[in-house]
């Protein structure tokens, strides 16, 4: 299913949610909406799903306009951050609710959800009731009722929000499998960068109501549009253009800002003076927080130890180094 977004607008009140979205999603892509809190993508996603109207604009699927296509009718599932499970029903009866309602023939229906529950590995536990279950389950349970309906379109809303750290990685790569089996178009919801990186076949990085730049991953990150989406994608060293820094890094470009990622930043026993005033152990290798002579602060990946209070000296080539007009 290949959706189009064409001058999408919704404003609640003077807030502009919503301002003149444009953006194509691939049929059978990984598509994710990536921004902070506030910025407008969630109402995006429910837009889609034809749970808010939009005030202006067209979404299109194949082609088709759904504007006047119900949420029940798009044919799209949804995975929500709270599990939505329906407490007093068995994980199967969970899963069976969309055939339920959509009258599937019970031997259709108990194939297809012994076929979901086997997909995210839950066919062990049908009988089980949501109380009993952790929150990986819930989520895996959530997961099989979506896909059991076999929809044209998977929306995520920030599906792992709720989970522990070790869990978010393991659901995180179900998804992945998950979706790589099944082929279906995906929007996924998050403010989590590394979500967005490590699953991601394009990216939408969003703010205020806009698309800051649509991307492959990759690209985002070490093309960035600008200075919004180089900060949120990963970590920068930021400055303005008239930093005491610039002359010393010869940057040498009419921008208003410049900056680069802490991994480019190289020590070695000659280049820019600085003296380490934090240290953090990071597990593969330590960031350093560098002070130079000026007082600009500099964060710094490293793989060999170096100790608080050490002077050093850096450098940063020329072609690691990012301009930004704003």
């Amino acid at each position: 299913m290949n959706i189009q977004i064409k001058n999408l607008y919704k404003s609640f009140g003077a807030n502009r949610v919503l301002d003149y979205i444009n953006l194509e999603i691939r049929s059978g892509e990984m598509f994710f909406l990536l921004g902070p809190s506030g910025c407008g993508k969630t109402t995006l996603l429910r837009s889609i799903a034809g749970f808010v109207d939009p005030d202006a604009g067209e979404i299109l699927f194949d082609g088709k306009s759904v504007a006047k296509v119900p949420a029940y009718d798009r044919n799209t599932a949804l995975v929500f951050q709270n599990y939505a499970v329906w407490p007093h029903l068995n994980v199967f009866e969970n899963v069976a609710y969309g055939l339920r309602v959509r009258k599937v023939a019970n031997d259709e229906l108990q194939r297809r959800v012994h076929t979901a529950l086997k997909q995210v590995g839950m066919e062990s536990y049908a009988e089980r009731k949501p109380a009993t279950l952790s929150g990986g389950q819930l989520q895996r349970t959530s997961l099989a009722r979506a896909i059991v309906v076999e929809p044209d379109v998977l929306l995520f809303d920030e599906p792992l929000s709720n989970l522990d750290a070790k869990l978010r990685l393991e659901i995180r790569a179900e998804i992945k499998r998950l979706h790589g089996e099944l082929k279906r178009t995906s929007i996924y919801v998050t403010h989590d960068q590394h979500e967005a990186l490590t699953m991601a076949d394009r990216v939408a990085v969003m703010h205020s109501g806009h698309v800051q730049q649509i991307g492959t991953p990759r690209e985002i990150y070490e093309q960035p549009a600008n200075s919004f989406v180089a900060s949120f994608i990963g970590e920068i060293n930021l400055f303005n253009a008239n930093s005491p820094l610039a002359p010393l890094l010869k940057t040498n470009a009419n921008s208003e800002k410049f900056g680069f990622r802490p991994e480019k930043v190289e020590l070695s026993g000659h280049g820019i003076p600085a003296k380490v005033i934090d240290n953090a152990f990071l597990g593969a290798s330590s960031e350093l927080l560098l002070e130079t002579a000026n007082g600009e602060k500099i964060k710094c990946h490293c793989n060999s130890p170096v100790a608080n209070g050490e002077q050093v000296h850096f450098t940063v080539r020329t072609e690691h180094i990012l301009h930004f007009e704003q």
